[in-house]
């Protein structure tokens, strides 16, 4: 955004997220994107701008693109809390889109360790979903990764800028936990990824 402040901002799966009004910087436009319900619920609560936009459709409808590509700004998508209740071809499909139809972007998305996606990882996840978060449809984690870098194989367009993870971040109720941070373990438990788009 510092570098491209009239760029459009792409929210996958935005649930009830303000992210728009505590980002905006007076230029860029913005796309809020879930399924039709939730945006109707949404649009109860907040309005659309000139540079604020709710799209009411599956990400898995690729024609959504046409709109957020239309005005040919550099774009950055975001998925939070997204990826890993999607199945994995899904999202490669999605990604191999971006890939093809985005020139000039980035993606941040959120990723679990691919351990979490199966065996007895996946019904412990299930578990804690069911009964300790209480949520009342059964749910889990389809999918995961193993290293930052993995989805740069998926297309010749995606190339991983850098990651993080909580332990990076300079909070001091971190405290000591701030070691855990140089462990694969526990980096790669749950992060966050950024990759540019483009060649």
């Amino acid at each position: 955004m510092k570098e491209y402040p009239g760029c459009t901002v792409v929210n996958l799966g935005c649930g009830m997220d303000t992210r728009f009004w505590r980002i905006d910087n007076g230029t860029m436009g913005f796309f809020d994107l879930d399924l039709p319900e939730v945006i109707e619920l949404k649009r109860n609560l907040v309005q659309e701008t000139d540079r604020y936009k709710m799209l009411e459709v599956s990400v898995f409808d690729h024609e959504w693109m046409d709109t957020i590509l239309a005005d040919e700004n550099p774009v950055i998508f975001l998925a939070e809390g997204l990826f890993m209740y999607l199945p994995k071809q899904d999202v490669k499909a999605l990604l191999s889109v971006m890939g093809q139809r985005v020139n000039t972007g980035q993606f941040v998305a959120e990723m679990v360790n691919e351990k979490y996606t199966r065996g007895i990882n996946h019904w412990l996840v299930a578990f804690k979903f069911k009964y300790e978060l209480v949520f009342g449809e059964p749910m889990t984690y389809h999918f995961g990764i193993k290293d930052s870098n993995e989805m740069e194989a998926w297309s010749s367009k995606l190339h991983l800028i850098d990651d993080w993870c909580y332990f990076d971040a300079d909070r001091e109720k971190l405290g000591w936990m701030r070691v855990l941070g140089h462990f694969k373990t526990f980096r790669k438990t749950q992060w966050v990824v950024r990759y540019r788009i483009g060649e």
